[in-house]
């Protein structure tokens, strides 16, 4: 008889047994650029061995699909999947849904993970049933790899968190690690074109208030900042506008005051996230 044994990565399947990996990291891509390979062997190259690696190519051109194949089709821990769809919320919500792991990690195409990042994040999340969503502090560098400053994230408990997020998103989504099981239960990432990371977190803190956040204190990413990013200055006030959005729909949500000063406050003066 065919069954799934559940809390563990493993399918049993008749006598046969494939084991499934512990951890699924998803990496969406819409360009190939001299970023792009730093930023998947950053997560090849991970002291912890037990993942997957989920390229999205998300509206990628034929040309940039090809390199993609072409350098990692054969890897053994790289799986490729392709859309023409574009936009970031699909993509993670098609990684989420091909997933084999129990956890998923976030990636993107340009940043740098050190090597201990993901065993770092598995070990907290194994050690602690209740915590659900665990991410880290940042290192920024430029263009050119080069160090812009070293970001101060304190550690932040499950109290800090529910705190901070009325007023602003004081997790990094490119650090995160999470439960697969929390995404699904929640209907994945809602579409947009900004701020999905911060829409689902307060999901999370509405929906599952059981679930717990933690942030490791000690910077477990390298951050690109470049002109291409969505990130970037020139978006700014696009992210803002929707985060304002999400704090009035989740004011009348929930019914908790804190979001209006989240929507008054301007987020430069919310100081605890860069202490």
């Amino acid at each position: 008889m065919d069954k799934i044994k559940q809390g563990s990565a493993s399918l049993v399947v008749g006598d046969q047994q494939e084991k499934h990996p512990v951890v699924s990291v998803l990496l969406p891509v819409n360009r190939v650029d001299r970023f792009f390979i730093p930023a998947v062997e950053s997560i090849l190259t991970q002291t912890l061995q037990d993942f997957e690696l989920i390229i999205i190519a998300n509206g990628c051109s034929t040309e940039h699909l090809n390199k993609i194949r072409l350098t990692y089709g054969d890897h053994n821990r790289v799986r490729i999947l392709n859309t023409e769809i574009k936009g970031l919320p699909f993509a993670l919500n098609l990684g989420v849904h091909n997933a084999r792991g129990l956890y998923i990690a976030r990636m993107d195409a340009d940043d740098i993970s050190i090597p201990e990042r993901l065993e770092k994040q598995l070990n907290t999340l194994e050690q602690n049933k209740k915590i659900g969503v665990v991410s880290s502090g940042v290192d920024f560098i430029d263009e050119n790899d080069q160090a812009i400053r070293e970001g101060k994230f304190p550690e932040l408990t499950d109290k800090d968190h529910r705190r901070l997020l009325p007023l602003i998103c004081c997790i990094a989504h490119p650090t995160v690690m999470v439960r697969k099981e929390i995404i699904n239960k929640l209907g994945g990432y809602s579409f947009g074109s900004f701020s999905e990371d911060y829409d689902l977190w307060l999901r999370i803190m509405r929906e599952l208030p059981e679930v717990e956040f933690y942030r490791i204190p000690e910077s477990l990413l390298k951050y690109r900042r470049h002109g291409n990013q969505a990130t970037s200055s020139k978006n700014i006030k696009k992210i803002r506008a929707y985060n304002s959005a999400l704090k009035i729909r989740e004011l009348f949500l929930s019914r908790k005051l804190k979001f209006i000063i989240g929507i008054i406050l301007p987020a430069r003066m919310v100081t605890l996230w860069r202490k």
